[in-house]
């Protein structure tokens, strides 16, 4: 009998939830690579139009413009990798794929506890919301892929439609 699995609420929840935070941070390290790009071609003459460049050129110099614009690059790389693991794990693991998931389990269990840290410090009341919005999204993450009992059965291949399943495997 081969295996059936069923898409659950929670396993669709998870999943876009993934797929939508893996965008929003690939559009943030494409924009960042962007931003790097754009100072770097465009030169000092598109940097002296900012308010205050003068000024921050005079007391910092030149090393510290060429430092922002490796930092905005090399960032925005590292955000366009992580962006397209995470879209793809948020794929694979509709499919669903148990490699995927367990990926997934541990990278926010590790990134959750990284942002549990980060509540620790001194944040404006803002910094403060939007990690626990992100904790909270973390949460059903979590619920969904390792708690919840109809994603548990899904993910092993036990729901066959139209068969009783027996008590004793």
């Amino acid at each position: 009998m081969p295996r059936v699995h069923r898409r659950t609420f929670f396993l669709t929840l998870a999943q876009i939830i993934i797929i939508v935070r893996a965008v929003l941070i690939l559009l943030t390290g494409i924009a960042a690579v962007g931003l790097g790009v754009y100072a770097l071609v465009a030169g000092r003459a598109k940097l002296t139009t900012v308010p205050g460049y003068d000024r921050y050129f005079t007391q910092l110099g030149d090393a510290v413009v060429n430092a922002a614009i490796a930092f905005f690059i090399i960032a925005g790389a590292i955000l366009v990798v992580i962006g397209v693991i995470d879209l793809l794990l948020g794929i694979f693991v509709g499919r669903p794929s148990n490699v995927a998931r367990w990926f997934i389990i541990v990278l926010d269990v590790l990134t959750a506890v990284g942002l549990l840290s980060r509540l620790s410090a001194h944040l404006t009341d803002n910094g403060a919301l939007i990690l626990v919005v992100l904790l909270g999204l973390k949460a059903i993450i979590f619920y969904a892929l390792v708690i919840d009992p109809a994603t548990r059965r899904n993910f092993a291949g036990t729901i066959q439609p139209g068969v009783s399943q027996p008590l004793i495997s």
